[in-house]
């Protein structure tokens, strides 16, 4: 008699999509419980907005999910591939935010306004 166990997958990049959420969060949870990574060293998961993120959280620190939410990194694509670029490019190629991050791009906008309120006919 042969004993079947679970496959071992190697890190890398996984891609799970589906229509069903809570679905895609037991799978998630599932193969998080089955796959450890050593300790310390934080899973990250990419997801499509903030509120899938802070959802995510909440759904996996969920009983029925995980119990707890932790040594998770969730992040939105562009950030994690920025990051990417900066570690494979050298961080005195790659600066260390975007210049379209949501905190510097408010103060691009600031900076035109007096420009743009000047130009504008009463």
């Amino acid at each position: 008699m042969t004993e079947v166990t679970a496959p071992v997958f190697k890190s890398g990049f996984m891609v799970l999509h589906g229509n069903r959420l809570e679905d895609l969060r037991d799978l998630l949870s599932e193969f998080l419980r089955a796959q450890p990574l050593p300790p310390l060293v934080p899973e990250v998961i990419l997801v499509q907005s903030n509120g899938m993120k802070h959802w995510l959280e909440m759904a996996l620190a969920d009983d029925a999910a995980l119990g707890i939410c932790a040594a998770t990194r969730l992040e939105l694509p562009s950030g994690y591939l920025w990051q990417v670029y900066r570690s494979v490019l050298g961080a005195e190629t790659v600066p260390a935010h975007m210049p379209f991050d949501k905190s510097h791009l408010v103060w691009r906008l600031v900076r035109l306004l007096p420009v743009l309120a000047d130009s504008q006919p009463v």
